[in-house]
């Protein structure tokens, strides 16, 4: 081989191995940066959010069952045992509302630990995930207010504060107290089953 042919060889060559080079560097920036990649943070606070929320989800359907239950002693003109019932929600929904303050502060870690989710499209099903989580602690709220007002009411009734305890208007403010928490405590579920979908597409996207 001429010198000649030599040289313009290792030119070649040395552009090949170059170019080489720039699209491995390329490639690793597009693809090994988006290697899937979940900090220790999020996964800790998940788990945490996940047991809270088990324990919320669980409190939801036994409170549910006594609903029904506070609404047939209503009807039946028993205001004192739908009293006891209703008080009983009342200490229920302190132990709630703590659990939804430990799930919100659990959330809030998952969210900062989002910006360090690969790849990105991962982290956009994990914030829209942690949407259903904080609505679940919203849904708690909502109950909690109405617990309340549905203690009020009826302790009107049996203390006889109301001129006609069994009016129509205290029948309807129960009625459309107990159907409103009915669906606050009915949201829970199917709002943690959303988030158990998104979750397990989080999963699938971080593997």
């Amino acid at each position: 081989m001429s010198s000649n042919g030599f040289a313009r060889w290792k030119t070649v060559t040395a552009l090949g191995l170059g170019v080489l080079f720039v699209g491995g560097i390329l490639y690793a920036a597009t693809f090994l940066g988006e290697r899937p990649f979940v900090p220790k943070q999020f996964s800790d606070a998940r788990t945490g959010a996940v047991q809270t929320a088990e324990g919320i989800v669980n409190m939801a359907n036994e409170s549910i069952v006594t609903l029904a239950k506070i609404s047939e002693l209503d009807k039946s003109g028993k205001y004192d045992r739908a009293l006891d019932l209703v008080v009983q929600e009342v200490n229920r929904n302190n132990e709630l509302r703590d659990r939804a303050e430990v799930l919100s502060q659990g959330l809030g870690l998952m969210t900062q630990a989002l910006s360090q989710v690969k790849p990105q499209g991962a982290a956009v099903v994990g914030i829209q995930a942690i949407g259903k989580e904080y609505q679940i602690a919203q849904r708690l709220i909502n109950y909690y207010n109405s617990t309340y007002e549905l203690l009020d009411v009826l302790r009107g009734r049996y203390d006889g504060v109301s001129s006609d305890p069994s009016s129509a208007s205290a029948q309807t403010k129960i009625n459309d107290l107990i159907t409103k928490m009915n669906a606050d405590a009915s949201a829970v579920n199917v709002l943690d089953e959303e988030y158990k979908g998104l979750m397990s597409q989080f999963d699938s996207l971080t593997k």
